[in-house]
Parts: structure tokens; sequence; C-alpha cells
């Protein structure tokens, strides 16, 4: 009882400072713009004039913050994520931008909102000139505010679904897929209300499409009045009319073995990377190679993304005074602040082949 109760006042506590995120960043800007001195960050090459495109730029670059360090988990990380501008100034909308944001916004259990903002709008400031600081600062807002909106509806729609999940034999999928669907639909609509669409493609385009693509397939595997050869032409149909990036990323790993094959045997003759691209151009063709490449960074930043949050979970479970309980709880508000619902399936999975190696 006293760890429901603990658990229920955590929640409490989140949605009430929440529900001032609006408010503080607004307050974070509006500070900004009276001292511009106090939230200007450290740079570790103060002595080259071109520090500030280093730092929008290069997402490796050192970051220290007038805020003091970061907290623990996010020690020994760098800022995933890359901010850009074109010819006229404006932002560039990109993933990056989201990286950035989830990147500070992950240590909400170890520091104030407001420091947290903070850093973010000190990393904007640092980062950015007008007009590309104004429009970045109002997708913060926009964000922040659909994070709440989506924090409060998994609070509404998550029981049901765990509940259910967890309900053995006696577990209906054809109510399951039902929820999963409504949720599907209310995540779509809180979307729509507090993203342009140019920022939701960016941020959410290709999961919502995976989304869309594996729960059509799951509907038609779950549909009892179809027969299995029904089934297996409606799941080829799907196949056909499914993204053309997934076309190509299926394509991609049917022949991925032969690549590492034939690269393998490249190396073994003293290749060099350019004859390796030739390689993957005669395989591919020219566009196909370089999606395959992209392919490959996108993998690398996924991989990166997992490095940074194993180092954080491992800082929460070596933490002293923190029970079992407690360290859970925190690893799976960790879990949420980084991933989504559906690449947190994938970090589980992870996690499990890293336990039983």
């Amino acid at each position: 009882m006293k760890a429901s109760r603990r658990r229920q006042l955590k929640i409490s506590c989140f949605i009430c400072f929440l529900s001032c995120i609006g408010v503080v960043v607004y307050k974070q800007i509006a500070e900004t713009d009276s001292k511009p001195q106090a939230l200007l960050p450290v740079i570790s090459d103060q002595s080259s004039p071109n520090a500030l495109e280093k730092t929008s730029t290069n997402s490796s670059a050192v970051y220290m913050s007038s805020f003091g360090a970061l907290p623990d988990t996010l020690q020994d990380t760098t800022v995933m994520g890359r901010l850009a501008v074109d010819d006229n100034g404006h932002l560039i909308i990109s993933s990056d931008i989201r990286q950035i944001f989830d990147y500070f916004l992950s240590a909400i259990e170890e520091e104030p909102i407001e420091i947290i903002l903070g850093r973010i709008n000190e990393y904007l400031t640092n980062s950015l000139t007008e007009p590309a600081l104004s429009e970045a600062r109002a997708i913060l807002n926009s964000y922040i505010d659909l994070k709440l909106a989506l924090y409060r509806l998994k609070l509404e729609r998550s029981p049901s679904l765990q509940t259910l999940a967890a309900d053995g034999s006696g577990f209906d999928k054809t109510l399951y897929l039902s929820l999963l669907g409504a949720q599907f639909a209310d995540i779509d609509r809180l979307k729509s209300i507090y993203l342009s669409r140019e920022v939701r493609e960016a941020f959410y385009g290709k999961e919502e499409r995976y989304d869309q693509y594996t729960f059509a397939k799951m509907n038609v595997l779950n549909d009892g009045s179809l027969s299995d050869q029904e089934k297996q032409y409606q799941l080829e149909q799907i196949d056909a009319s499914a993204p053309q990036e997934m076309i190509e990323a299926r394509r991609e790993v049917q022949i991925i073995d032969e690549l590492h094959r034939r690269t393998a045997d490249l190396k073994q003759t003293g290749a060099d990377e350019s004859e390796i691209r030739s390689l993957k151009i005669e395989m591919f063709g020219y566009e196909a190679a370089e999606r395959f490449e992209q392919l490959g960074k996108d993998r690398a930043v996924w991989q990166s993304r997992i490095d940074q949050y194993l180092i954080q979970r491992n800082h929460i479970l070596s933490a002293e005074g923190l029970s079992q309980e407690d360290q859970q709880e925190q690893i799976e508000t960790l879990k949420d602040s980084l991933f989504e619902a559906r690449e947190q399936l994938r970090v589980e999975v992870y996690e499990r082949q890293k336990t039983d190696a």
C-alpha cells in the first residue's frame, strides 16, 4: 500500500509540475531576451570565431552549462543531434531537434524542470541566431505541450491495455487491438493539434508509417473470419502498398549477407572505402546505395541512443538508497522520456539479449 500511495503521489506531482511547463518555457525565453549573457554556455573552443557554428553542426562538441554540471545520468554522454539553418537563417526542421530536446528532458527525475528548460534554451541560444532561434523556441513550446498531453493520455489508456495484456489465458486479442487502435487515433489527434505538419513529419513520420504498417498486419493476422490463404493475400497487399522506405529496407536486408561477404573479400585484398562504395553502387544502384549508407548511419545513431540509455540506466541501478521498486520506476520514466512505445519494445529485446549473453 505504501508503494502504491508513493507511486500515485509521484504521478500527481509529475502532472502538477508538467502543467507549469508552458509558463516556465516562456519565462526562460523572457529571461534570455533580457539577460542574454546569463544563459550563454561556456564552449570549449572560445578562441575560435566560428564557435557558434561548431556548436550547431558538431554533435560531439563538448557541452558546458552555466547551469552547472549535467546530472549524473547525462555524465559521460554527448548531445546527439545537429541544429542547421538554411541560407535565409531559418531553422531546418529535422528529427535532430527532437533528439536534442529529449536529451535534456531525459533528466526529468534528477533536476527541476526550470533547470532542464533553461539548459535547452541555453543550448538553443548558443547554437542559433534569429530567426532560427525563435523558430526553435516555438517548436520547443509545442513539443512540451504535446508531451504533457501524451502523458495524460498514457495515464488514461495504459492501465486498460496493461491489464488486458497481463490477463494470461483470458487475453482478448480483438479487444486489445481495438484499444490499441483507439490509442493510436488519440495520439494522432494530439500530434495534429500541437505540431505543424512539417515538424510532425520530421519528428514522427517514419515511426508513424511503421506503426501503421505493423498495426495493419496485426489486424489481418488476428482476423478469424479470414482463411490462411486470404490472410496471406492481404499481407502481400499490405507489403505491396508499404512506404517505399520500408520496401527498400526489406530489399536491403535480403541481400545484406551477400554485401557483407563481398565486402569482406574486398577488405582482405586491401580495398579502400571508395572501392567498397563502388561495390554498393554496383549491387544497389546509386540512389539505393545512398539510402543504404543512410540506413547504416541511422543504425549508428540508434546504437548511440541505446548506449546512452544503458549508461543512464546503470547510474540508476548503482545509486545508493534506492529500493528495487524505486529503481524500476526511474528506469521506466527514463525509458519513456527517451523512446517511443514502439522503440521501447526494441530496447527491451536488446536488454534481454545483453542479459542472456
